[in-house]
């Protein structure tokens, strides 16, 4: 395989930031903002969550969140297309049983802007 020097240079910076970050404050973080997102939606009845670590990819703190539908009556997929459609744009991961979020790309604050609206998402649909 055949790199340029940009592609070198590229590298070797990633290389050395990652080599300089403080991992372990990282990962405090990201298990700190998971949670306040946790707290912030299961304030709605019938919503439970739970984290966890992926074992094959983003092994990082991640949260899955699923609901008892017949208190809260929106699908995993139509709350999903809520966040995407509203302001600001919000991706998620999951299926149809659920929503999964990981906070490891977000900067501080953003985890607060995603409880909110995945909270008023599920508060609309909640009986």
């Amino acid at each position: 395989m055949k790199m340029n020097k940009e592609e070198i240079l590229g590298m070797l910076v990633a290389l050395e930031n990652f080599l300089d970050r403080d991992h372990e404050a990282d990962w405090q973080l990201w298990e700190a903002q998971v949670q306040d997102i946790a707290e912030s939606v299961r304030s709605v009845p019938g919503v439970q969550t739970e984290i966890h670590v992926p074992e094959i990819v983003n092994h990082v703190p991640s949260l899955r969140i699923r609901w008892d539908q017949a208190q809260v009556k929106i699908e995993p997929l139509g709350a999903r297309r809520a966040l995407i459609d509203g302001r600001p744009s919000i991706e998620t991961a999951g299926g149809g049983n659920e929503i999964g979020i990981t906070t490891w790309m977000m900067n501080p604050g953003e985890e607060r802007i995603v409880a909110q609206r995945l909270t008023q998402v599920l508060q609309g649909a909640a009986t």
